[in-house]
């Protein structure tokens, strides 16, 4: 029986169909996912868990800009928690996370949970969990859509270097 793979161009398809050997779905499926110059660092990295899922939004690095967010597919996940480590600041940054997931009807990305302005070495977590109290800037009692992404927003270009991990709820 063949396998029948969703998400090319809104349709589903099987790999026979396509006249291609079964594993080549997820180059066509998961080319925009792993195309990416930090998703690839990401890879080799081994940042991935059991459902091969990311463990990590952005590599620890000094950033003056809003960066590109790879989009992250939730796999059968019901939340997710984001952590941000600031290590260091030059002058006065100002920077907010989103949890933004994609509305397929729609097309658009709708923000989640944001944190408040991160403008300080330290740790902030952002839950998303049917398990979690809804919390302001903090947590959100909600399941998490399948395909979302975390958007780190720059208020100006003061150097910040951060790193972002996440933890998927099965």
């Amino acid at each position: 029986m063949a396998v029948v793979y969703p998400y090319v161009d809104g349709q589903a398809y099987t790999e026979q169909d396509r006249g291609k050997s079964q594993g080549d779905w997820q180059a066509d499926v998961m080319s925009p996912v792993t195309g990416g110059t930090e998703t690839t660092q990401l890879l080799a990295f081994s940042t991935v868990d059991f459902e091969g899922r990311p463990m990590t939004a952005y590599l620890s690095t000094a950033r003056t800009a809003t960066p590109t967010a790879n989009v992250l597919y939730a796999r059968g996940a019901t939340g997710i928690k984001v952590t941000i480590i600031v290590t260091a600041i030059t002058a006065s940054p100002s920077v907010v996370f989103s949890i933004q997931g994609y509305d397929a009807a729609s097309g658009t990305w709708i923000a989640l949970l944001s944190s408040a302005a991160v403008v300080g070495a330290g740790t902030t977590t952002l839950t998303i969990s049917p398990n979690v109290a809804t919390s302001a800037n903090v947590s959100l009692n909600a399941f998490i859509p399948d395909t979302l992404k975390v958007v780190a927003t720059h208020a100006d270009a003061d150097s910040i270097t951060y790193s972002v991990g996440l933890a998927w709820t099965p």
